[in-house]
């Protein structure tokens, strides 16, 4: 989408995600309309913060996407929200960075062998419009 706006949100040293989100938002003419945090962690925090309690409805328009399961956010947390997501399976990282350390594959040029972790988009419904 060519009207699409993309603001990135940088952390500063000592600051909290509601630090981080607070600063943003003071910071912005236009509420986005969808966030997509780059770690599920991210997003759960994110949700405690600004969302649960969200008496005055500020972020009722708000879509949220993740990058990651909430299976496998750490510290675990069983009351995790099933945001929208792209999620894949840890377990094939550490099968292909077993592979390449087993094998050390030396590759001088661009070779046909290729690493896939099979990303999936997982829908849940927090992000509006998104088939």
């Amino acid at each position: 989408n060519p009207d699409c706006r993309i603001d990135y949100v940088e952390a500063r040293r000592g600051e909290t995600m509601r630090d981080v989100f607070n600063r943003y938002f003071d910071s912005v003419d236009e509420m986005p309309t969808a966030i997509f945090f780059l770690a599920g962690e991210y997003s759960q925090i994110f949700y405690k913060a600004f969302i649960l309690n969200d008496r005055e409805g500020r972020f009722r328009n708000l879509s949220i996407m993740s990058y990651d399961r909430p299976e496998d956010v750490i510290p675990e947390q069983p009351d995790a929200v099933q945001f929208d997501r792209i999620e894949f399976l840890p377990q094939d990282i550490l099968d292909w960075t077993e592979f390449y350390i087993l094998n050390r594959p030396m590759m001088k040029h661009r070779t046909t062998v290729h690493t896939n972790i099979k990303p999936t988009l997982k829908i849940t419904g927090s992000v509006r419009r998104l088939k």
